[in-house]
């Protein structure tokens, strides 16, 4: 399957450490979370939310029951360490 036949059957989200991590759709956010934090180093912040972001638009927050979805093209969505 080529990339372009991919699209819209996962969903990428910036890991802190600068790493892309694909998930399917439908996925959680406190899944995509904990997958996360797994692979951190222990001396690393851990990561609390997931955000969507998009240049000129305040940032969307994640809860970890709700589903991860993609806004729009200028829309990314990444992992958080600290507080959201």
């Amino acid at each position: 399957m080529t990339a372009s036949g991919l699209a819209g059957r996962f969903i990428q989200v910036s890991s802190p450490d600068g790493t892309v991590l694909r998930f399917a759709v439908g996925t959680r956010a406190g899944f995509a979370v904990d997958r996360i934090n797994k692979r951190l180093p222990e001396s690393s912040g851990k990561v609390v939310c997931i955000e969507a972001i998009a240049e000129g638009e305040e940032p969307i927050e994640f809860g970890p029951d709700a589903e991860l979805v993609i806004y729009g093209q200028s829309w990314k969505l990444r992992a958080v360490q600290g507080f959201c």
